[in-house]
């Protein structure tokens, strides 16, 4: 499993530390997997980083995992078979935690 201190120190030895502090990034079915593991790279960064998925208890162990990397986060439960609660989930990140730069999809 990937956790906040195996991410910064592989990432420390490559990237600036807060390289990306001024990015706010929204990652879909970012409470679990690969997009997880994005979403804990970007957050090492110091990225802002919102997420989505359809399993809210899932997206509530991502956020206390992913805030544990100092930055913002945000989670909203939405299928992104749904085009307004996903509608819904981006708005309300962007109002949350700044301006959307990227989308991982």
């Amino acid at each position: 499993m990937t956790t906040p201190a195996t991410v910064d120190q592989t990432l420390a030895s490559v990237f600036q530390p807060g390289c990306l502090s001024h990015i706010t990034a929204f990652i879909t079915g970012g409470g679990s997997g690969i997009n997880l593991g994005i979403a804990h790279t970007l957050a090492a960064l110091g990225a802002s980083v919102g997420i989505c998925g359809r399993n809210q208890e899932r997206l509530d162990g991502a956020v206390a995992a992913l805030e544990a990397h100092g930055g913002k986060v945000f989670a909203q439960s939405a299928d992104v078979r749904d085009s307004q609660a996903l509608k819904s989930a981006i708005d309300n990140c962007g109002e949350a935690i700044g301006p959307i730069n990227f989308v991982f999809a």
